[in-house]
């Protein structure tokens, strides 16, 4: 008890926690969020819009299946990241002959789940703690997610989870690029959340003013936020706006050999997260609706 009492009255985090207790959390972000309606992503020209409505008994059979000991940062069978985990397992499809790539993973992946032909697990600097966590039967690829050391079509299925929102510089659209170079003929890429909202935003939960890669954007601080990721993730994030989301990702989609479709996730019909949920308290009101962003090489 006495540490934690220390924790929370330490420099760094009392704001941070007095603000969490006042329900005051993500005080400057949610002020600025208002999102895009599906009728303005279904005038984005070569994309398409569909819903991928999540059954609670199967999504709860799967969770049992595949996380049957929830670890204590998951929360509950509801929270978030689980429905991000089903989400991209159910439109990406893994089959036992695949060639399967975590693209920026992390400790939470359900990669050494699958019983996939290869694979591989990519992201900035990968410890030797997360790779003795999944295991060895997971080929590890240090580098920037722009620059991804794999052969030209030799990945059937790529995921990524909650980080392209972190890619900084131009990282995001060279991301992209190499998805379309290493996916293989009717390979599938997942990426998501895609956070898109009526301002375009560059954020960052420290007092960090450099942390602008983008003149069209508007740079918000906002300390009382986890929205941008902390210090694993670079303490910034990318919310689109319709625009910003053609000009960096959408327009560098090769139309005549992939497919682009965004996909709005419901369970039973409701949209998701459920901000109800304790599990969701200091959750950024961007975060939902919940879309993902599907890429699928046709030939």
């Amino acid at each position: 008890m006495a540490s934690s009492l220390k924790k929370f009255f330490q420099l760094s985090n009392y704001k941070y926690n007095l603000l969490l207790l006042l329900n005051k959390h993500n005080s400057r972000i949610n002020k600025l969020t208002e999102s895009v309606s599906p009728d303005e992503i279904k005038s984005i020209a070569g994309i398409s819009f569909e819903y991928f409505d999540i059954e609670t008994g199967k999504y709860l059979d799967w969770v049992k299946n595949y996380y049957p000991d929830l670890p204590p940062e998951l929360h509950e069978p509801k929270f978030k990241k689980l429905i991000e985990f089903y989400t991209s397992f159910h439109l990406l499809d893994p089959q036992d002959d695949d060639v399967f790539l975590d693209a920026a993973g992390g400790i939470h992946s359900y990669l050494n789940r699958l019983d996939c032909t290869k694979k591989y697990m990519q992201d900035m600097r990968i410890s030797d703690e997360l790779k003795q966590h999944l295991g060895s039967t997971i080929e590890y690829i240090d580098s920037n997610a722009a620059n991804i050391p794999l052969p030209d079509s030799s990945v059937d299925k790529i995921s990524v989870h909650h980080s392209i929102e972190h890619f900084q510089q131009n990282s995001d659209t060279q991301f992209v690029l190499e998805v379309q170079r290493m996916l293989s003929a009717g390979g599938k890429c997942c990426i998501g959340p895609i956070f898109l909202n009526q301002v375009y935003i560059e954020m960052t939960d420290i007092n960090d003013h450099s942390m602008k890669f983008d003149e069209k954007s508007k740079r918000v601080i906002d300390t009382t936020s986890i929205f941008p990721g902390g210090e694993t993730s670079g303490n910034y994030a990318r919310i689109y706006d319709i625009e910003a989301l053609v000009r960096r990702v959408i327009d560098h989609v090769d139309r005549q050999n992939f497919r682009a479709t965004i996909y709005e996730v419901l369970m039973d019909g409701k949209s998701v997260p459920d901000f109800s949920l304790k599990c969701h308290r200091d959750t950024a009101k961007v975060e939902s609706p919940y879309r993902v962003l599907l890429i699928e090489r046709l030939k």
